[in-house]
């Protein structure tokens, strides 16, 4: 949220805290983020790029109804999910 708009950290944190009381919070088990890890070569994924493809992990786990997003590059990672995808 800070990047392009230049918020300030407390009302990122403001607005974050805000919009995330109603999300269904899952965690990945070891397992599931080092098969994450080991497939990424493969799977094209490197760099900070590694956290989208988590993120997506996540969402696939809750089984999401929608991500939103500005990052082109969750498509790249879920094209099964691209009509979930909004901004």
């Amino acid at each position: 949220l800070s990047g392009r708009l230049r918020l300030d950290p407390q009302t990122v944190s403001d607005v974050l805290l805000h919009n995330t009381r109603k999300l269904k919070l899952v965690d990945l088990t070891g397992a599931e983020y080092s098969r994450l890890l080991a497939d990424s070569p493969k799977n094209g994924i490197r760099g900070g790029a590694i956290f989208d493809a988590l993120h997506v992990a996540a969402a696939r786990k809750a089984s999401a109804k929608r991500l939103l997003t500005l990052d082109q590059d969750f498509y790249s990672f879920a094209p099964d999910l691209a009509h979930r995808l909004g901004k």
